[in-house]
């Protein structure tokens, strides 16, 4: 039981920058990769350019969200041990 009292929940989890910019870095090239295509090749009667614009944001927040949620993800984790080994 004291295991749990010092889990530190807020703590910060160990990924590094590094892969986070690396991953940032990967989606964007890929999200203007998938615009170029959209723009290309889509058969759609509406304005291209503007809904293709929005793909490189997208992208960019869902990275963001998929790395909040590892974090909080690690620390549930960390959780569920401790409470079972209570």
């Amino acid at each position: 039981m004291n295991d749990l009292l010092q889990l530190d929940l807020t703590a910060p989890s160990h990924l590094s920058v590094e892969s986070l910019l690396v991953n940032m870095l990967l989606g964007t090239l890929l999200a203007f990769v998938i615009r170029w295509l959209y723009l290309n090749y889509s058969h759609t009667l509406s304005n291209k350019e503007s809904l293709s614009n929005i793909f490189p944001l997208l992208t960019l927040i869902t990275i963001l969200i998929i790395l909040f949620s590892h974090l909080n993800t690690e620390k549930q984790m960390k959780l569920i041990k401790m409470m079972k080994n209570s």
